[in-house]
Order: structure tokens, then sequence, then C-alpha cells
């Protein structure tokens, strides 16, 4: 028996696209938390927009808004995400309705009543297909391959993608029959690299205090917990949640609190003391003096300034006075003196790219009208990356 492919979430981008082309259905496995769904969501939005389609979330919509879907379908491409473990037969099939005559018809459930129209175009995505109990399994065997749901035929536009855990997850899942299998394109997503993660995080108003910890702590990124531990797993989805809670606090026994819960005790103490020793970081030495001001030795340390000084940075990007922009100005240009010795600094060079995207993230009209004009900067680029920052 072959293995299953391993894909990463670039080339699943490239499957969901290939899947809804091909209308040939896909199977993901991944571990949960890894950002399964919210790639398939991502490359929906994706299609829609290359179709010029509004799109649209059905189970985020309320019922009268699905009846002009349905009526108007043509002008949407629709994400009908479906969790098969929380159904039965009858929300897959439908229900019976006897007419007068004795004859049953079976009155299908509204998204298959959608996907039956016409012009209707979309992607259903069920998920955590594997978790539902075999018979419910082989009431979608016909909408997976046959696009068909008792007398509804589904439209031939709309893609069929499932995702689901793996056994070794301890998801109590299901293995799915070998009839199954056979009607699906079948891969498993591994966890998204630290590099790839923080390309999205920059992107999605992830806290600067999280990207930087997980740069310097790499294999807390995805840190499943061990079968005899009461700790919880760290995913890439529960640090999503650590930023979203830690948003404006700053009392570090407050965000190990609040850490623990999305990521369990152990890593959020070590969150908890690295914030700590972030705070220990005199910014105003390096802001007054950042020609002078001596560079921390200890990676986690270097992690701790630059979470500072970006943190200071955020809060004079706003240009609301003459005073304020030149104070904007100062900050700016002390941080790339930083950066630029970062840069020169053998044992510090792998942090300069850090701080400056980070900057970029902040405003990255205001970074790359003024760093290409200021000697600092002209003397950090010494790396393609750092070249090619101001062309991203």
């Amino acid at each position: 028996m072959s293995r299953i492919e391993s894909i990463d979430h670039e080339d699943l981008e490239f499957l969901v696209s290939r899947s809804y082309k091909t209308k040939d259905p896909l199977f993901v496995y991944g571990s949960f938390g890894i950002g399964k769904s919210m790639t398939v969501k991502r490359k929906a939005k994706e299609i829609s927009e290359k179709k010029d389609k509004e799109f649209v979330e059905w189970n985020e919509v309320p019922k009268e808004r699905k009846q002009e879907l349905i009526e108007n379908p043509e002008d949407y491409f629709v994400l009908v995400d479906i969790r098969l473990a929380q159904m039965d037969a009858s929300d897959i099939k439908g229900i019976p309705n006897i007419e007068n005559n004795g004859a049953v018809e079976w009155k299908p459930p509204l998204w298959v009543y959608f996907g039956a129209q016409e012009n209707a175009d979309g992607i259903f995505f069920f998920d955590e297909a594997n978790l539902a109990p075999p018979i419910i399994q082989s009431a979608f065997y016909q909408v997976v391959h046959d696009k068909q749901s008792g007398a509804y035929k589904i439209n031939d536009n709309i893609g069929m993608i499932s995702a689901g855990n793996r056994v070794e997850d301890k998801s109590n899942v299901y293995d799915l029959s070998e009839a199954l299998k056979d009607r699906y394109n079948i891969v498993e997503l591994t966890p998204p690299s630290l590099e790839m993660w923080t390309e999205w995080a920059s992107s999605n108003g992830i806290d600067d205090r999280v990207i930087l910890f997980l740069q310097n702590h790499r294999s807390k990124l995805n840190d499943p917990a061990k079968e005899d531990s009461k700790q919880k797993s760290a995913t890439p989805r529960a640090w999503e949640r650590v930023s979203n809670n830690i948003k404006g606090v700053e009392d570090p026994r407050k965000i190990r609190m609040l850490a623990a819960s999305s990521v369990g005790e152990r890593i959020a103490i070590e969150f908890k003391n690295w914030i700590e020793t972030r705070e220990n970081i005199n910014t105003e030495k390096f802001l007054s003096e950042p020609d002078s001001a001596e560079l921390p030795d200890d990676p986690s340390k270097i992690y701790a300034l630059i979470s500072e000084l970006v943190s200071y940075y955020k809060e004079n990007t706003e240009k609301k006075s003459k005073k304020r922009k030149r104070k904007r100005k100062k900050v700016f240009n002390s941080l790339l003196k930083v950066g630029r010795r970062l840069a020169n600094n053998g044992d510090s060079i792998e942090f300069a790219p850090v701080l400056f995207k980070l900057m970029m993230k902040e405003d990255k009209r205001y970074f790359v009208k003024h760093a290409g004009k200021n000697e600092d900067w002209n003397n950090a680029i010494s790396g393609t990356e750092l070249k090619d920052l101001l062309k991203a």
C-alpha cells in the first residue's frame, strides 16, 4: 500500500484550486489547528475574486440571506462548511414528505437545495469528515462521488473538499472505508514552517510579542501535548487565540493566565518569562544612543529588544501633528541604526530582517518611502533578503 503524499500549505492552495477546476473530490488529512480549513477558505476567496463573484460563507448568513443566494446563485461563490460529525443521515439526504398519492419525496437540506440550483457555484467543504461514524460517512458517498442527494443533482460547478484529523492525533476518528477513499484524491497537510507562519502572522495582525517569542522558541509553534500529560497542545490556531487574548494587556501575570488557557501552563510560563525579559530592556537608551548602546549577546534578549523597539515605534506611527511627525522620524531613524548594527554583526545579522519586517508591518508605505533614502538602511542591505524588502 502506497503512503499518502505529504504537502505544505502552498501545495494545498494549488490542490484546492485544481480540485475545484477538475471537480475531483479532495480529502486532506492533517493534525488539528494547523490551518486546513483556513487555507481552503483563503483559496475559495481567491477563486471567487478571479470569477468576479461575491464570496459568501453559507454558515455565516441568516436564513433570509440564504434564500437570496438560492434565487440569484449566479452572482455568488459560496463556501458551505459542513461538519459531518454533528450531523445525522437526514441532515444529508433530507426528510421524507409524503404526497397525497402515497409516494415519498425527500426534502433536501437547504445547502443541498442551493447546490442543486442551475447556476450555483462554490465549494462544499466537509470538515471533520472522519469524525463522523460510518453510517454518516455512507450517507454522503453519493454527495461526494455522484454529486447527488436523493432526487437532487448538485451543480457541476460545485467543488467537493473534505478534511479530517489523523488516527495518531487521538481525535477519536474513524477510518474511511476503502470505497470512500477511492472516491477521493488524498493528501496529508504538514504543520506550517515557522517562516511560512510568520509571513502569514505579520499580514494578519498577530501580536508582535507572539511572533517574536516564537522566532526564539521555534518548536513551540506546533507542540502537541504528550499522551500522559494534562498540558494543552500548542498549535498555530492556539497561538492566534493567544494573540487575540493578550492584545492591550501588559501585566505579565495576566498574560501568563491568558496564554495558558490556549497553549497550556508550561509554554505560558516560558512566554511570561520572556515578556518580563523584554520589560527589562532599556528602550530609551537604544532610541537616544542607537550607535553605541550595547546589543544583548543572548538571542532571546535580542528578540526582546526588537519587540520593545517595534512596540515603541508602533505608538508613534500615527501622523497627528508636526511634533508627532518629527518624533516618528527620529524613532524611525534610530531603529534603522539599530538594524544596521544588527545586519553588520556576524552574530546577529539574522535579526535585522526581523526588525525591518515588523517595522514595515506597522506602516509599509512610510517604510518604503523613507528607508531607501537613509544611509543606515543602505549600509544594512548587504543581504539579498534585505534588498528585496522594499520590493515586497
